[in-house]
């Protein structure tokens, strides 16, 4: 196998190595034929090619990844800015999630983390909302933030993940009223300056580990940036840093 790549590799390479150094058109001719004619009659050659191709280009979405995670990782996991979080306040085993309440994914994740919180009393969530996906997200967020500082997040991210877009911000104020909170002061919350900051915040991070799907998670101690809405058992080996 490593014959066959070599080979077909050293002919492509010979090729744009004669385009900078003058080799005459006709020893172009006959390399690239034989490179050609190489492919033609062995065609596993090229699937190793392409698999070799794309292993390396993992490796190297991973060396970003971890450069990424270096460089963030302390303000992934912090939560001393009002940042909401489920689960342990003093849990040892942690993991960030970001997440848009619209997002259809999303909304499936949040019951595997239900269901992950319940297997792991020691597991703290770092609950990053943020607006992705649709123009109300951010509306959806920012209730979701402002009932984390009436104790009522879990409640309220229930609730936005129940809704449509043709949700209205009066919908949002009778979901408020519907789990127990002081309608006023969630009012207040909601547009206030320091919830603004926080969603800014969480974007900023986003952008930061390139974010580019919902729901996208990193778990303490491992170096990837995961994203989809994985099933428990997979979850919880990477928990249990067994992935």
């Amino acid at each position: 196998m490593i014959k066959k790549i070599l080979l077909t590799t050293a002919s492509f390479s010979f090729l744009s190595f004669s385009a900078a150094h003058g080799i005459s058109a006709e020893a172009k001719d006959i390399i690239g034929k034989a490179a050609v004619d190489y492919l033609k009659n062995n065609p596993e050659a090229f699937a190793e090619i392409v698999m070799a191709v794309q292993a390396h280009g993992q490796k190297e979405q991973e060396k970003k990844q971890s450069e990424k995670l270096d460089k963030y990782k302390s303000e992934l996991f912090d939560h001393s800015n009002g940042t909401p979080f489920l689960g342990n306040p003093k849990g040892t085993t942690e993991m960030v999630v970001f997440m848009d309440p619209f997002c259809g994914y999303c909304r499936k994740f949040e019951g595997v983390l239900r269901e992950a919180l319940s297997a792991n009393k020691d597991l703290k969530i770092v609950a990053r909302d943020i607006a992705f996906m649709h123009e109300k997200s951010l509306m959806l967020v920012q209730a979701t933030v402002a009932a984390s500082k009436q104790g009522k997040y879990a409640e309220m991210q229930s609730e936005t993940h129940k809704v449509d877009p043709s949700v209205t911000l009066e919908d949002v104020f009778k979901m408020a009223k519907g789990i127990g909170m002081n309608v006023t002061q969630f009012k207040k919350d909601m547009e206030s300056k320091e919830t603004e900051a926080l969603i800014k915040n969480n974007m900023d991070l986003a952008d930061g580990i390139d974010l580019t799907a919902t729901p996208t998670f990193v778990v303490k101690g491992v170096s990837k940036i995961i994203s989809g809405a994985l099933p428990l058992e997979d979850l919880q080996k990477l928990l249990k840093r067994e992935a």
